[in-house]
């Protein structure tokens, strides 16, 4: 009675079931190191400031008018303006030649008189260290370029978080079931070599 593939490739399976599942446990294992190793996380931070235009007043027949309109929009370009940081790299002492790339991880989120910063990195203790600079320069720039305005910071940074979830476990089970397939094909070779002898 002639075999069918099927019918051979179980017999291998099951005549090596003991060393197909050592192989796929060590490339189970394998794949989830390698994607451990390799993948880069994201940390990410946040910091809220709070903008308050101080009064400039003029009076006029014994009634105080507030003269001006606040203009909240120039403090979503502070945080990250060249000025401060120069003085935020300065102050880190962070390389020329990494500027372009912190500058890119600075988001600003407007909310009018409230404005969100946000801060990113794939260092976690740096990306901290990064958004305080940012944060505290950036109150200092502000009285300095625009006393007529108070800016406080109401939301400190106190902790980086990771923003990208690193799923080991999908990794595993690929290499797992990936190395056992080609296992099995590998002796089911071997078996029909050892037949044909």
């Amino acid at each position: 009675m002639n075999e069918t593939f099927e019918m051979k490739l179980f017999k291998s399976f099951r005549k090596h079931i003991i060393l197909l599942l050592v192989v796929a446990l060590v490339g189970g294992g394998a794949a989830g190191v390698y994607k451990k190793m390799t993948t880069k996380l994201d940390y990410g931070t946040t910091f809220t400031i709070a903008i308050e235009k101080l009064q400039s007043q003029q009076q006029t027949s014994g009634v105080v008018i507030d003269m001006t309109t606040p203009d909240y929009k120039i403090f979503t370009k502070l945080g990250n303006s060249t000025e401060n940081l120069k003085r935020v790299y300065k102050e880190l002492n962070i390389p020329e030649d990494q500027t372009t790339d912190i500058k890119n991880n600075i988001e600003v989120i407007d909310n009018g008189s409230v404005i969100t910063y946000k801060v990113k990195g794939q260092n976690q203790q740096k990306v901290l260290e990064l958004a305080n600079s940012v944060a505290n320069n950036m109150v200092e720039l502000a009285k300095e370029l625009r006393p007529d305005y108070k800016i406080n910071i109401i939301d400190s940074p106190d902790a980086a978080l990771t923003e990208n979830v690193l799923n080991l476990k999908k990794y595993c089970i690929g290499g797992f079931l990936g190395s056992f397939l080609l296992a099995l094909f590998a002796v089911y070779i071997y078996d029909q070599y050892k037949q044909g002898k």
